[in-house]
C-alpha cells in the first residue's frame, strides 16, 4: 500500500486539534468550569430562557439569540472533540501502516 505525502503543516494541524481537544477535556474536569459555563451558562441558561420564551416574558427574538448563541457554544465543543478523536484515529493508523511496512 503506497503512503499519501503529507506536509508538516498538516500534522501541525492535525497536532493542534488532539492539543485542543485535551485542553477542552482538562477544562471538563476543572469544577469551576463545569459550575460556571456548564451548568450554570449553558444548561440552567437554556431552561431559564426556553421558560422566559414559552411564557411570553421577554423580547422572544433576544432569547432565540441566546438560546442560539448557547447551541453554537456546544456545537463549537462538540466540535473540537470530535476533531481531537480524529487526530487521534488518524495517529494509530499511520503507526499501524508503518509497523505493517516495518514487518515487509
Amino acid at each position: 500500500m503506497e503512503q499519501e505525502e503529507f506536509t508538516p503543516e498538516y500534522f501541525e494541524a492535525i497536532d493542534f486539534d488532539v492539543q485542543n481537544a485535551e485542553k477542552l477535556k482538562r477544562l471538563m474536569k476543572d469544577k469551576d468550569f463545569k459550575d460556571i459555563f456548564l451548568d450554570l451558562y449553558l444548561d440552567t441558561g437554556v431552561k431559564f430562557l426556553t421558560k422566559n420564551m414559552t411564557q411570553g416574558k421577554a423580547d422572544r427574538d433576544l432569547l432565540q439569540e441566546q438560546i442560539v448563541a448557547r447551541s453554537h457554544m456546544y456545537r463549537f465543543m462538540d466540535d473540537v472533540e470530535a476533531r481531537g478523536r480524529e487526530g487521534v484515529e488518524y495517529y494509530k493508523m499511520i503507526k499501524e501502516q508503518q509497523a505493517m511496512e516495518g514487518e515487509e
